[in-house]
């Protein structure tokens, strides 16, 4: 399930030749995409919250990634106070300038796992209970993704 602000590029989306294998059912609103998803990943450019804490159901993760500067802003401060586990690519980063920054007054510091830390360790998702993962973008993460799909699709061409 999509939803977009606007709602002609959502059509746009499900449209895409490249996600025909995908049932993709586009919501009416992004209360009827938090009521019914426990997966909800965040890409926009929102200056203000579009997810409320009071609209996320038990047992839901989400991932933010379109928070990458000052300015923007997807979550409700207060979803992370309901939080269980909170994810974070950089401390120092999300609490400058991701949807961190806007808790930051609410959050201890310490309840906040780098993403680094956090695969390490093999820290797992808790079964039960809300978690967040605020992802900014670090340049070390990007090149780590890009060597690893390398590898596979070099792996997947002499095999």
């Amino acid at each position: 399930m999509v939803w977009g602000r606007n709602r002609e590029k959502a059509e746009q989306y499900k449209k895409d030749p490249r996600l025909e294998d995908f049932n993709i059912t586009i919501a009416s609103s992004v209360e009827e995409l938090a009521s019914k998803c426990n997966l909800i990943i965040t890409t926009t450019s929102s200056k203000k919250p579009l997810l409320l804490a009071s609209q996320i159901n038990p047992n839901t993760h989400i991932t933010a990634l379109g928070t990458d500067d000052a300015t923007k802003q997807e979550l409700d401060p207060l979803l992370f106070t309901i939080a269980d586990t909170i994810i974070a690519d950089s401390r120092d980063q999300c609490f400058t300038f991701g949807d961190l920054s806007h808790a930051k007054d609410l959050v201890n510091t310490n309840k906040v796992v780098e993403l680094g830390e956090f695969i390490k360790y093999s820290r797992k998702r808790k079964e039960k209970g809300i978690s967040i993962a605020d992802l900014t973008g670090l340049g070390i993460e990007d090149l780590q993704t890009a060597k690893f799909i390398y590898k596979r699709l070099e792996n997947a061409i002499h095999n």
